[in-house]
């Protein structure tokens, strides 16, 4: 856990993708795409049966990896023969304080700690798939950083966030309001996406789920 002047930090989530080793094909002098199928790969697929029983659009579709506590989401994207843009890569979404121990409220912000942690699980679930992936490839999608304070009741931290929401500083705006929960930056900005909330409420649900 990092103490910083804005409180106690965390990364709350991380989503990876990677690109599967690329092949030689020797049509177009080049490598490309591996040739290998989905079903050789070691993963649950979907198929879709037409009325006369031939099968067709074979995908994987999104699937939670167990682990000790949270699970992690995982997806392989395959449209290499189907025409328009063709694309393979898999992806892998989790927060790594619940992946590592079963709750956010705080967590590490230690970097390769927590990416290495996604990734190991991935590899030890599917090692054939593993195999067949450039690893140099790995990059980072998206990552939640979240930065917790303490107030001394609930009905306090509701009165901040609700003043907090008519507060804008330059450009940095309030867009979107609830009680107890408030949303800064543009709603499909690609770069940041700020939310403020109250935490207790939150984990007093978890608890009694």
């Amino acid at each position: 856990v990092s103490q910083s002047r804005y409180g106690v930090a965390m990364i709350d989530k991380f989503v990876f993708r990677c690109d599967f080793l690329k092949e030689w094909n020797p049509s177009r002098h080049s490598m490309d795409f591996p040739i290998f199928r989905l079903d050789e790969l070691g993963i649950p697929l979907e198929v879709s049966i037409d009325k006369d029983g031939v099968c067709s659009n074979v995908c994987h579709a999104w699937e939670r990896i167990p682990s000790s506590f949270e699970g992690m989401a995982f997806k392989v994207f395959d449209t290499r023969y189907k025409g328009g843009n063709e694309i393979f890569f898999i992806e892998i979404k989790a927060s790594p304080p619940k992946l590592m121990q079963g709750h956010n409220v705080f967590g590490s912000v230690d970097f390769c700690d927590c990416a290495l942690r996604l990734i190991i699980l991935l590899c030890k679930t599917y090692p054939v798939l593993a195999s067949k992936l450039d690893f140099s490839t790995w990059y980072l999608a998206q990552i939640d950083i979240t930065y917790s304070s303490r107030v001394k009741n609930d009905k306090e931290a509701k009165r901040f966030i609700n003043a907090l929401s008519k507060v804008s500083s330059g450009q940095t705006k309030s867009q979107t309001a609830y009680d107890g929960t408030a949303y800064f930056g543009k709603k499909n900005s690609r770069l940041k996406k700020i939310k403020v909330y109250a935490k207790h409420p939150e984990v007093l649900a978890v608890i009694k789920k």
